[in-house]
Order: structure tokens, then sequence, then C-alpha cells
């Protein structure tokens, strides 16, 4: 226990430093992630939507690809 206030210290000043959260936004691995939640966020606006353009093909089979 006698850990735990400078591990929150810690935390807060990592959250709050610019410089780490540009490092870990430009992450390559993180750009992915990124794209992948663009690619399902568009696809799950084509279905709802109704302009879902590949038939026989459910929204759930593609979503639970993970080719993203």
């Amino acid at each position: 226990m006698f850990f735990f206030p400078l591990f929150q210290r810690m935390v807060i000043s990592l959250s709050s430093d610019k410089a780490v959260w540009n490092a870990v936004l430009n992450n390559e691995a993180v750009q992915e992630l990124k794209e992948s939640f663009n690619a399902v966020a568009r696809l799950a606006e084509l279905y709802y939507i109704g302009k879902w353009e590949q038939p026989g093909t459910s929204a759930a089979s593609v979503f639970a690809c993970s080719s993203f």
C-alpha cells in the first residue's frame, strides 16, 4: 500500500502528458485498431440505413471477421 500514491501520481502524470498521448495515437497498432473500428462503424451504418450491398452476407458475420 505504501507505493500506491507513487503509482497513482505516475499514472496521472503519464495520462496528462501530451507527448505520451501523441506517441500512443501515432502508434501503428493503435492506428490499425482505429481503422478497424471505423470500418465496422461504416458497415453498421450501411446495414442500419438499409444500404447493405452484399446479398447473402449478414452484418453479424462481417463484424465477427477479424480481418478488418
